[in-house]
């Protein structure tokens, strides 16, 4: 009998067309941490950590989320990592962009606290013609990528990237990366984006200044037009419409500062 899995998909695109042959329980990541406050997480202290994302998301989309909402839509799946024990193989389905790492690494972090398990850690990664688009595959490339996974190494240095971008100390950012690259590739140029976006005295941060030549080359460009132009030149980002929305208010509001 094959062992029991538990398969933790990185948003619903993913799980609305995964394939049926693939048997376990599935789980849903809809979170966007690399966008809004986290640091409440390093308390330990999730009802903490609960109230800050139903804050921060309840505002980014302008309606009032209920802290139940949350639980039942976002937060199972971290309580349910930290009290697992009843799979023998836990699947992480996350792309290489900045969006699914940093999820990925709160994911890690929160396995590496669950003093409990019993169970082997697997990371599945996209095909290398579409890092960053788990819908670029077909059922059958799904289900090569789970034959092809990788077992998670090193988790406890992998667990500390969480707390380093958490608490923005980039240098042990970098430094992790460093150490993990032959394991692990993919994280650098994740890192080296987190990086990219940061405001400094010089530059507005990377992808606004992309977004910023976007609109100057299409000035008459729809938000979906623009969109779909930093997902192409960005895809590293993996941005969603919200955060694109958010960097596009942003600009507006520098214009009138």
């Amino acid at each position: 009998m094959a062992s029991p899995s538990l398969h933790i998909l990185n948003g619903d695109s993913l799980l609305h067309r995964f394939p049926d042959k693939i048997t376990g329980q599935k789980l849903v990541m809809r979170e966007c941490l690399m966008d809004g406050p986290v640091g409440a997480s390093l308390e330990q202290d999730l009802d903490l950590f609960f109230k800050d994302r139903v804050t921060f998301l309840g505002a980014l989309i302008d309606q009032d989320i209920s802290k139940e909402k949350y639980l039942k839509e976002v937060g199972d799946l971290f309580e349910k990592i930290q009290s697992t024990t009843d799979n023998n193989n836990l699947y992480l389905w996350f792309e290489h962009d900045l969006f699914c790492q940093v999820n990925s690494w709160f994911i890690l972090w929160l396995i590496s606290k669950n003093t409990t398990q019993d169970y082997t850690v697997w990371m599945v990664h996209p095909k290398e013609e579409a890092p960053y688009s788990f819908p670029a595959h077909t059922a059958e490339e799904l289900v090569h990528a789970l034959e092809d996974a990788q077992p998670v190494t090193k988790l406890d240095q992998l667990a500390q990237l969480w707390p380093a971008y958490c608490n923005q100390n980039n240098q042990r950012l970098v430094t992790l990366a460093h150490v993990l690259e032959s394991t692990y590739p993919f994280l650098m140029p994740a890192v080296q984006a987190h990086l990219d976006r940061q405001e400094t005295l010089d530059s507005p941060g990377r992808p606004i200044q992309t977004l910023r030549e976007i609109m100057r080359e299409n000035p008459s460009a729809t938000f979906g037009e623009v969109f779909r132009l930093l997902s192409k030149k960005e895809a590293i980002y993996g941005f969603g419409d919200l955060q694109v929305q958010r960097l596009l208010q942003s600009m507006d509001r520098n214009k009138t500062d």
